[in-house]
């Protein structure tokens, strides 16, 4: 059984990874996170759940800093606006 469950989770993870493009995923990350509670998130949560690179990850956040959705302070990330994230993530659907 967790064989199973670990197959199928690297799976749907393959799948969404060749599907979706990283900042997506990064936006996802920290929507999920923050509509969940999490007032911050640590940046090596989303670095780990993403098995991304710290680099690629790093420039994403910078954009979205850029953007006022996000505020990151040593390794920390809150998000500013979760409806603001939220439109960006449906936006980001729309286009692909």
């Amino acid at each position: 059984r967790q064989l199973t469950a670990k197959l199928y989770n690297a799976n749907e993870m393959t799948t969404t990874n060749l599907a979706y493009p990283l900042r997506y995923r990064v936006e996802s990350v920290l929507w999920n996170m923050a509509a969940a509670g999490n007032k911050y998130i640590e940046k090596d949560d989303v670095v780990h759940v993403l098995g991304a690179k710290l680099r690629s990850v790093n420039r994403i956040l910078r954009d979205l800093i850029d953007e006022s959705l996000i505020e990151c302070d040593e390794g920390t990330v809150k998000v500013l606006s979760l409806e603001k994230l939220g439109t960006d993530l449906k936006r980001q659907e729309i286009s692909k």
